[in-house]
């Protein structure tokens, strides 16, 4: 299959199998031009040394402008033997000469363009972080995969090979709309399917495919199950919250509203969550209420409770509740304390400028504290 082993493996076998015809076409070649030399006729003979030229230099590149010079030199000396130092056929031997080795050049060139590119693309193939497999369209047979497809359905190359690319679809209908698709248009993208995988049940995986020559199509894999289960474990959450008693509102850092559900459309009397989205939140907060809830915000970074009046539905009376915020980066946006204060319990500045007011503070505090009591029992109420 795809592996890298098994590539160098096919690839010398076949160099092995050329290196084999070079040299007997090579043989067959000079005795067929000392045959034709020693009767004399050697109008055709000189151009079967092509064949093993270009055949030494597509397969060794570096190799063979040698062989070509090696052949040539060869060449001369036969017509030199049987020829003498005839000079019109001397120099035309020589022509030969040159257009064998200036052959061997331009042949070795392409193919050492050739297999540089070859040797880009296979590293890409091989290494790449997405499945990548090579199918015959007709038979759905497997001819070459990658690494990383082969393991990505808990199998390895060699049993790629005996597996069918249509027998991995586990829905009957997403498989027919692939392989429709991708004979009417030639490519699919984006194409999701659960893939029977050996070891783990089924995987769902994102397929992009396109046709190419001789009736194959490759095709890239991505397995996206773990993104299929947060999807669905965002879905849950979603209607829980959607579906959940209690009043919900997400906020932005600017307290502007972007989600509300249907407990809190029904606490304020609203009919739509047009209505709110996008509104300040603070429009809603009266009182000072949202100044203190900022407050603790900015001293608590997970979560606070306040009781504040929120301003619901003009038709409908304001209404006190008990609001939890949670929140982390509220703190970066609180304005700067000047250096020394600090916040207190129900949002009390303490700093240089209030220690001269010891009994002040004390009556405040105690105030706030009595206030805050009376609150909670009319919320428990």
């Amino acid at each position: 299959m795809a592996d890298g082993n098994m590539f160098i493996e096919r690839e010398e076998s076949l160099s092995n199998l050329w290196l084999f015809i070079v040299i007997n076409t090579t043989v067959l070649a000079l005795l067929i031009n000392i045959l034709s030399l020693y009767y004399g006729h050697n109008d055709v003979a000189p151009n079967l040394f092509y064949i093993p030229v270009v055949i030494a230099a597509y397969w060794y590149p570096n190799r063979g402008p040698i062989f070509a010079i090696i052949i040539s030199f060869a060449y001369m000396a036969l017509v030199y033997h049987f020829l003498g130092s005839d000079a019109a056929m001397l120099i035309s031997s020589s022509i030969i000469c040159y257009v064998l080795v200036g052959v061997s050049v331009v042949v070795s060139s392409l193919a050492t363009h050739m297999r540089r590119n070859e040797v880009k693309y296979r590293g890409l193939f091989n290494h790449s972080q997405a499945g990548v497999g090579l199918i015959d369209f007709k038979t759905q047979k497997i001819q070459e995969v990658n690494h990383c497809f082969a393991s990505m359905l808990g199998y390895t190359e060699p049993d790629m090979a005996e597996i069918l690319f249509g027998d991995l679809f586990l829905d009957a209908s997403k498989k027919d709309t692939f392989f429709r698709q991708i004979q009417i248009t030639g490519s699919i993208e984006m194409f999701e399917a659960r893939f029977q995988s050996r070891n783990e049940g089924s995987r769902w995986i994102l397929i992009s495919a396109g046709m190419l020559p001789d009736n194959q199509f490759v095709a890239n894999i991505i397995d996206i199950t773990e993104r299929k289960r947060a999807e669905l474990a965002l879905l849950i959450k979603d209607h829980a919250i959607s579906s959940s008693i209690n009043a919900i509102a997400i906020l932005d850092l600017d307290f502007h509203m972007t989600y509300v559900n249907q407990s809190l459309l029904r606490l304020m009397g609203y009919q739509s969550e047009k209505e709110l989205m996008g509104r300040d939140a603070k429009e809603f907060v009266t009182s000072g209420g949202h100044l203190e809830l900022v407050a603790q915000l900015g001293r608590s970074p997970r979560s606070v409770r306040a009781r504040v009046r929120i301003g619901s539905h003009p038709e409908h009376p304001r209404t006190r509740v008990q609001v939890q915020a949670v929140g982390r980066a509220i703190r970066n946006r609180l304005r700067p304390r000047p250096a020394g204060q600090r916040y207190q319990a129900g949002g009390a500045v303490d700093g240089p400028s209030a220690r001269h007011k010891p009994a002040q503070r004390r009556r405040h505090q105690s105030g706030n504290d009595r206030q805050q009591q009376h609150h909670q029992h009319q919320f428990q109420q």
